[in-house]
């Protein structure tokens, strides 16, 4: 695990510097985006977690040293499945979603950062911020296009979570039925909270695209590395 010099911030009365969402504002900077790759973006949540967990989560995350995603592919004549994996790791990268421009606005990684360089990731209404997990290996698209994307967020109900949406061969459940429509079973992934061993299940899924062409999710890892304070 990497070491950290210890540090105090202020937050905004939730212990993060930057007011908690429902995923409304993130949803529609990714719609007005007018990148076509991500503006069709929508987020689930995980099921509530406490806080104390979601601010460790926050504060502390250097790294994901493994995210991989596997499903299988179906071509529309029918020809057996063949297996994709979508992975990635080290590159955790603090980003803000352009409202009415292309792209995204990519700063630093985390793990290029001490956390306490966070307490500058201040609430931008006008264009919002996420963490994003680069999947790119293998595949042709920008680097952040293909992507596992997480923010923490609040339930429908208010209470603390993390947001997630999953742009790769796997989606998201809400992404997938955006994409075309879910696909098969949904598959529980493990997301670390801490370095304690707290998890919270984020949910993927394989798509229909409408046209025969089918992915099936069938599994995923995620095993990050957490900061200590010296």
């Amino acid at each position: 695990m990497p070491t950290a010099d210890s540090f105090t911030a202020l937050g905004r009365g939730n212990g993060f510097p930057f007011c908690l969402d429902n995923v409304s504002t993130l949803e529609s900077a990714f719609s007005s985006n007018t990148d076509g790759a991500i503006n069709s973006i929508v987020l689930d949540r995980t099921d509530a977690v406490p806080l104390e967990d979601l601010v460790s989560f926050f504060w502390n995350l250097s790294e994901f040293t493994t995210c991989t995603f596997v499903n299988s592919f179906t071509n529309s004549d029918g020809s057996s499945g063949t297996t994709t994996v979508d992975t990635g790791g080290s590159d955790i990268t603090e980003a803000q979603v352009i409202v009415g421009g292309e792209g995204l606005d990519v700063g630093d990684t985390l793990k290029s950062t001490e956390p306490r360089e966070r307490v500058c990731l201040e609430d931008n209404v006008a264009n919002p911020r996420i963490f994003i997990q680069s999947l790119r290996e293998g595949s042709s698209s920008p680097r952040y296009t293909t992507g596992f994307y997480v923010t923490p967020s609040l339930t429908s109900g208010g209470d603390p979570c993390i947001a997630y949406a999953l742009n790769s061969q796997c989606k998201n459940p809400r992404l997938a039925n955006v994409i075309g429509f879910a696909n098969g079973s949904e598959v529980s992934v493990n997301l670390p909270l801490n370095s304690s061993g707290d998890t919270v299940a984020i949910k993927i899924v394989g798509v229909d695209y409408g046209s025969g062409d089918t992915t099936t999710a069938t599994s995923g890892n995620i095993v990050a590395d957490f900061y200590t304070y010296s």
